[in-house]
């Protein structure tokens, strides 16, 4: 009889159990897409004005210097204290800018709109893995 009791007991509990371990695994998870998508959303801001730039023919070195204004400035775009993290963003960028000053400057602000929103695009499909369009 107490077996019954026990086991009947446990038969309650584990749905009990098994939802709260969902429910916990769907907040890590909603908060990792959030993080991610953060970190996304951060590197088509510096990509679209990092071409931006380039399209409005800013030197390689004043875009360089932005980045690194933007970094000492504005934590809020960085979200990370850890040194080294970031420096590896702060490369990342640079890479970013030399990428940017490999394309044209185009002549019409229709051609430089659509390279900047196209260049911006890419940057944010990259990170997230995913076809936007």
């Amino acid at each position: 009889m107490k077996f019954m009791v026990w086991f009947g007991l446990l038969l309650a509990l584990a749905p009990t159990s098994l939802w709260a371990e969902t429910q916990e695994k769907i907040e890590q998870s909603k908060y990792e897409f959030e993080y991610d998508d953060r970190e996304c959303r951060r590197a088509a801001y510096f990509a679209k004005m990092l071409m931006w730039q380039r399209q409005h023919n800013w030197s390689v070195v004043d875009s360089l210097n932005w980045v690194d204004e933007q970094i000492r400035t504005r934590p809020d775009l960085i979200m990370e204290s850890d040194p080294a993290l970031i420096h590896a963003i702060r490369m990342a960028y640079i890479t970013t800018t030399r990428q940017v000053y490999s394309y044209p400057v185009e002549i019409l602000e229709y051609d430089k709109h659509r390279v900047i929103t196209e260049f911006e695009l890419e940057r944010y499909e990259g990170c997230t893995g995913t076809l936007v369009r």
